[in-house]
């Protein structure tokens, strides 16, 4: 199992799932996708095929016996739809945890956008409580994004990701369907940052096992992780 973490926060954003999973006596990977966490930052475009590379190459050189699963949450739904229909013969089951859908490339000129990451590097660190529907349930989320951002490429990567990563959401995840892999939908009603209303232009096209999640934001795993982990893990086992 790989977990593929969102559009910023690095992969310790997966930190119960992995843990629990990996009680649960399944081998599991994370890692930092470029220019989060603590991998490379490398000066390049960050487009769909960058992340799409960078999954094929971690899956290679750690010599991971494929067909491996995925589950990606918000932009990491993305990441991980996109590999797939690329990939198929990589991929066994698919998880999508409040995946990112819809697309439209920032109207400000990426010189403005990157002024403005610049002098609002704290409102990107302290916006990442929104993601939750109880964000006083994790005081130290805020110190521990923070780290990232002290290192050199991180708010390139995020700029560039913005104005490079073209995504259709509803042609990615019809090619997804025409994969013809187990699909996991997870997604929390209450999430303000990709509403569960998308969830039924997914649906129209995928063809999927679908878990709302009460009482959950965007982040429905570990606001409810004694729900939502052993349903992923009752999944993985079918």
């Amino acid at each position: 199992m790989i977990l593929v973490h969102g559009f910023s926060v690095p992969y310790f954003i997966w930190d119960g799932t992995f843990e629990y999973l990996v009680k649960q006596g399944l081998r599991v990977v994370r890692y930092d996708q470029y220019g989060r966490g603590y991998s490379d930052r490398p000066d390049v475009i960050y487009n769909s095929a960058l992340y799409q590379n960078q999954l094929a190459e971690l899956i290679k050189q750690l010599h991971l016996k494929t067909p491996v699963d995925l589950a990606g949450v918000s932009h990491g739904g993305k990441v991980v739809t996109d590999f797939t229909c690329s990939h198929p013969e990589l991929v066994s089951k698919v998880v999508l945890v409040d995946p990112a859908y819809p697309y439209a490339k920032p109207s400000e000129s990426k010189l403005y956008t990157d002024y403005h990451e610049a002098t609002h590097g704290d409102e990107r660190a302290t916006g990442q409580l929104a993601d939750f529907k109880y964000p006083q349930r994790h005081p130290d989320w805020v110190a521990k994004y923070r780290v990232q951002m002290q290192y050199k490429g991180f708010r390139n990567a995020l700029v560039s990701t913005m104005y490079n990563y073209n995504y259709n959401g509803r042609a990615a995840n019809a090619c997804l369907n025409g994969t013809h892999k187990p699909v996991l939908l997870v997604w929390g009603k209450e999430d303000h940052t990709v509403p569960i209303a998308f969830s039924d232009s997914i649906r129209s096209v995928l063809k999927i096992d679908f878990f709302p999640v009460d009482d959950a934001g965007h982040l429905p795993y570990i606001e409810q992780a004694d729900k939502v982990n052993p349903r992923i893990a009752e999944f993985l086992r079918k």
